[in-house]
């Protein structure tokens, strides 16, 4: 997570928002959303742990058969038994809950077309339930292996309390995956 500074083209030149203080990465995304006004809208976190460069071959795989194109982390820059292993157990959690099939839930970086990133009910901590989301609302969906820096701007948040949201959060998707077409119940 990141203060918010967003940039992206509009027209013929960029644009940057900043929140007065850091609303976490949902909110930054929302901000990023409402502003944005291309038929294709990627997102990177800005924790330069992803590159750049890997965002025109993500935006090529967008298709008639391809809402959104999501990055999968190859050789992934982190620690094993902090980083990895939990991300490890917590992606095999989710796919088994939800049944989406995507294997890091966490890769940041992701290329979506645009009917489909307005449609993502996110709020609270969603960001990371987005592959979820995205299936839920219809998405179809492709991961590629995209290059994973050592992190050298920012410091991770997560610990063992950000492990019980996320638990929290993966009942709220399930419930929502479960129920959306059955209000009633």
């Amino acid at each position: 997570e990141l203060l918010l500074e967003s940039r992206f083209n509009r027209g013929d030149h960029i644009m940057v928002i900043s929140h007065k203080r850091n609303l976490g990465q949902t909110q930054a995304m929302q901000t990023g959303l409402q502003a944005a006004r291309g038929a294709v809208i990627a997102f990177m976190d800005g924790d330069l742990q992803n590159d750049p460069s890997d965002l025109p071959m993500l935006l090529e795989k967008i298709s008639d058969d391809c809402d959104a194109a999501l990055g999968q982390r190859a050789n992934r820059q982190d620690g094993f038994w902090l980083r990895k292993f939990p991300s490890f157990i917590a992606n095999w959690i989710i796919r088994k809950v939800t049944g989406c099939s995507i294997k890091d839930m966490g890769c940041t970086i992701r290329v979506m077309k645009r009917d489909l990133a307005v449609a993502l009910p996110l709020y609270g901590e969603m960001h990371r339930f987005i592959p979820v989301l995205a299936q839920m609302c219809g998405g179809r969906l492709t991961q590629v292996p995209v290059k994973h820096h050592p992190r050298v701007a920012g410091k991770t948040k997560y610990n063992l309390t950000r492990t019980l949201r996320v638990v929290l959060d993966l009942i709220t998707v399930k419930f929502l995956y479960s129920y959306l077409t059955r209000p009633m119940h």
